[in-house]
């Protein structure tokens, strides 16, 4: 008995002293060089083990959400989104966790996003690809509990009162971001910017022209031409996707998807992530981490964070959903009633994803 006693007490000391010396490992490892989307440096432990990460457990205006139809507020003052037409030039990043869109900051003149539901003037600084690694899952955003297989975030910082991106992701209206979720589809119906974009990261998963913690130049984007119709979105405020989970972010989730074949969807999943290595140099970036990398052999893919609560957040939108058999609105109006009325039925559900990913009536930039 006391043979025993003695056994279960130095198991447990030994387990104790070596789970003391695991978490003193990985304190001693920048969290920014190497969270990642699953096991102890994932979501569910991000705010957890870096306190200065803890909005992203404690925070109740988080992203991404679920958009449920039926819960949608109609706002007739949003207005559509304005985005500037010229091009800028930028570097592609493989950032180990995800695939980033820097813009150049010498490259002149900026790209400034004004009106929405935007009260400030906002400038193109960086732009993320979420995928999974198969077609059912793979964007942050879903609707109605739909996961789509990718989407593109593009992100703004308020110039009007921050001089940085740096100091907008930590200040009040600082950062605006904009979510187009991606459809499997035929090149055909892909923007031509975005057929561009997608011509650079199909070469990069070849080895050795991008690996984690590299980049390369890209030629100049234009992020109105890339994007598809802006005059229609919901909206929320949310924030960060990614540590420390900011809520500083204004979102707005467009109506029109974008496309991307299944050989593109392939070539992405070829990526790879990556793990600490001290022995490379670092890329600054200012949203995602800015990793010092070695390649791993893991695909990059599924590099989403889960759905957050809305808790009782208003989402907007400037789509006046009507059912043209019922004659009922499909989401309330904020300016006559406030409250939703009747059913939401199945066919008005048909209607509101009709009209959010028809592949067939957007128009497509040539």
């Amino acid at each position: 008995m006391v043979d025993s006693v003695r056994f279960r007490l130095r198991t447990s000391c030994c387990i104790s002293v070596s789970l003391a010396i695991r978490l003193q490992l990985l304190l001693s490892v920048s969290w920014e060089d190497w969270w990642t989307y699953e096991g102890i440096s994932g979501p569910a432990f991000w705010g957890l083990i870096n306190p200065e990460w803890s909005m992203c457990n404690r925070g109740r205006r988080q992203s991404p959400i679920n958009i449920e139809p039926s819960q949608l507020l109609f706002d007739p003052n949003l207005r559509p989104l304005h985005i500037d037409k010229n091009a800028v030039a930028g570097y592609l990043s493989n950032m180990g966790q995800g695939l980033i869109f820097t813009v150049d900051n010498s490259s002149k003149p900026s790209i400034n996003l004004t009106g929405g539901p935007l009260s400030y003037k906002y400038e193109w600084h960086q732009m993320a690809l979420h995928f999974g690694l198969n077609n059912q899952s793979g964007s942050e955003h879903m609707i109605a509990g739909r996961a789509f297989p990718a989407e593109l975030q593009v992100f703004g910082f308020n110039t009007q009162l921050y001089s940085t991106y740096s100091e907008a992701l930590e200040s009040p209206h600082g950062i605006v971001a904009l979510s187009v979720l991606i459809q499997i589809g035929d090149a055909s119906l892909q923007t031509t910017e975005f057929r561009l974009l997608m011509e650079h990261i199909t070469k990069i998963e070849r080895p050795g022209l991008l690996q984690p913690g590299q980049e390369r130049p890209m030629p100049a984007l234009s992020l109105k031409m890339l994007l598809p119709p802006t005059d229609y979105y919901i909206t929320y405020e949310g924030s960060a996707t990614t540590p420390a989970c900011q809520e500083t972010s204004t979102w707005i989730v467009f109506n029109r998807p974008l496309y991307i074949t299944e050989q593109q969807l392939y070539a992405l999943r070829g990526l790879k992530r990556g793990s600490p290595n001290p022995n490379h140099n670092q890329i600054k970036s200012s949203s995602f981490s800015s990793p010092s990398l070695s390649v791993t052999g893991d695909p990059m893919g599924n590099n989403y964070r889960p759905i957050q609560p809305t808790h009782h957040r208003p989402v907007r939108t400037n789509i006046d959903f009507t059912s043209s058999e019922r004659g009922e609105k499909a989401c309330a109006t904020m300016h006559r009633d406030m409250h939703y009325r009747g059913e939401f039925s199945f066919e008005i559900a048909k209607t509101f994803f009709a009209v959010f990913f028809s592949s067939r009536t957007h128009s497509v930039h040539k």
